[in-house]
């Protein structure tokens, strides 16, 4: 099946194009197809978790990479992937609990992914839990990634919370200046 591994012309598989050119349907529908035939290649599981979770059906997501995590085996990379996954699905469907334990679990796997610890940080700060362990997952992110407009952000905006305003401001300008375009978000 096109979707698990061959290699188009730019030597990316066939799924991360179609992730890449953002067509989330068109990725749900062929990794639902593909689960019936390769009902036990678990990217095939992540692929529709990802398609699942952009289109923003957020219980269909945590529900196919429940099922799909369990079938990685000697691949922490790959069960990271799917843990941090499910902390933003969780996250979305206000689970927060369940998010924080894959969170937990994302890094237990893979303990220097900064997009695992942006995102966590960046949760944690929505809701005003755990500030000091939200700063020090931030500031690791900004160290593995630096110059990164999105990781900056999440760090003033902790900063922000925790009162630390002159520190805020001083990481939300940078947050700017790293950003190749003017964002509303930032």
């Amino acid at each position: 099946f096109m979707l698990l591994n061959p290699m188009a012309e730019t030597g990316k598989p066939i799924s991360e194009l179609v992730a890449d050119l953002r067509r989330y349907q068109t990725l749900a529908d062929a990794t639902e197809s593909a689960l019936s035939l390769y009902p036990n290649q678990p990217v095939v599981y992540y692929f529709n978790g990802v398609a699942n979770s952009q289109l923003e059906n957020h219980k269909a997501a945590t529900e196919t990479l429940e099922m799909g995590k369990e079938m990685v085996i000697g691949n922490p990379g790959l069960k990271a992937q799917f843990f941090s996954l499910l902390g933003d699905s969780y996250n979305s469907l206000k689970l927060f609990q369940k998010s924080d334990e894959a969170f937990d679990q994302a890094l237990y796997y893979d303990p220097e992914n900064p997009y695992t610890l942006n995102n966590y940080s960046y949760y944690l700060s929505l809701r005003g839990e755990r500030l000091s362990e939200a700063e020090k997952m931030s500031a690791k992110a900004n160290k593995l990634e630096s110059n990164n407009a999105s990781f900056q952000d999440t760090y003033a905006w902790i900063m922000f919370k925790m009162g630390k305003y002159d520190e805020a401001k001083v990481w939300i300008e940078k947050a700017m200046a790293s950003s190749n375009e003017d964002s509303a978000e930032i």
